[in-house]
């Protein structure tokens, strides 16, 4: 339990060094950030809620790697909360990235 815990406060803590490092642009309009979890229906709506509320004009893209708890069901509802987060699986992350996004006009 310890470790699960303290993986996702790590996860938090890494995705909030490169969002502030290397996302603070002001050509930038959104930061994106992706969140991997599994299993995490005991810490995942706090770790959303504090992205949110510190990445106001940020879009989270939450990639579920085979939760077989709750998790989904919690992500879910904070969708209902937050529009502009965006809940995939690990194995169609690469095609719905595509499809909600336009790379085409990338450099």
């Amino acid at each position: 339990m310890f470790i699960i815990i303290f993986s996702a406060f790590a996860a938090y803590g890494i995705i909030c060094v490169f969002s502030n490092a290397i996302f603070e642009s002001k050509h930038l309009p959104y930061k994106y950030i992706i969140l991997g979890v599994q299993n995490q229906e005991n810490s995942i709506e706090a770790i959303v809620r504090i992205l949110m509320e510190q990445n106001p004009h940020s879009e989270i893209i939450v990639v579920d790697q085979g939760s077989e708890d709750s998790t989904n069901m919690i992500l879910k509802k904070l969708c209902e909360d937050y529009p502009r987060i965006h809940i995939s699986d690990s194995k169609t992350l690469l095609q719905d990235l595509l499809s909600e996004y336009d790379f085409q006009n990338c450099r």
